[in-house]
């Protein structure tokens, strides 16, 4: 009796994960995909961890939660993509990695602050995070900025909506959207 229960024990931990019951899902076709899909299910229990964690650190929760609802809403846009699978895997790893930077969930790599068109009145500290994909958050003239490393034909490029930073042999060109004009920055030295 007692091999068999041990033998029950053992096979019980072998055994996947019980499936979601996914016939309570209301909404769109992607939420029903997401539940469904092993993986995605994974990264929509990952994105809700860490927009708990986002939550617990933001001075405007509700500005958080509004923009939790864009972003599925957006996220359920994939209907209309050529793979949708891979629109909403890429939409929510690219959303993880958002919250984790915007946030600071996760160590930054290092922080740099940046004089940008010689004028320390357009100041922006740069703080660079390893995320999945690698992100930064960049702070100062009026906004926060989250951007993605892309690859790029030569130097280093972070990019987001309306906004980017290329580095290319020791200076950084940024793009705001606030003005969308190209500043050439430089790294200040520590201690100044």
């Amino acid at each position: 009796m007692i091999r068999f229960i041990t033998l029950i024990l053992a096979l019980g931990c072998a055994l996947p994960a019980m499936a979601r019951d996914c016939g309570q899902v209301k909404g769109s076709r992607i939420a029903i995909m997401v539940c469904q899909d092993p993986l995605l299910s994974e990264l929509d229990d990952q994105l809700a961890g860490v927009f708990d964690k986002a939550l617990s650190k933001a001075d405007d929760s509700d500005a958080l939660r509004l923009g939790q609802q864009q972003w599925t809403q957006k996220r359920d846009e994939c209907w209309k993509a050529n793979d949708e699978r891979s629109c909403v895997q890429g939409g929510y790893v690219q959303r993880i990695a958002w919250l984790q930077a915007r946030y600071g969930l996760v160590a930054m790599s290092h922080d740099i602050t940046l004089v940008c068109d010689g004028d320390a009145s357009h100041n922006l500290r740069v703080r660079y995070f390893d995320t999945h994909p690698k992100s930064l958050l960049a702070s100062g003239q009026g906004g926060n900025w989250v951007m993605f490393q892309r690859e790029a034909a030569s130097g280093t490029l972070y990019s987001g909506p309306g906004q980017s930073i290329r580095e290319h042999q020791g200076q950084l060109d940024v793009v705001l959207e606030k003005d969308g004009k190209t500043q050439h920055c430089l790294a200040r030295p520590q201690g100044q």
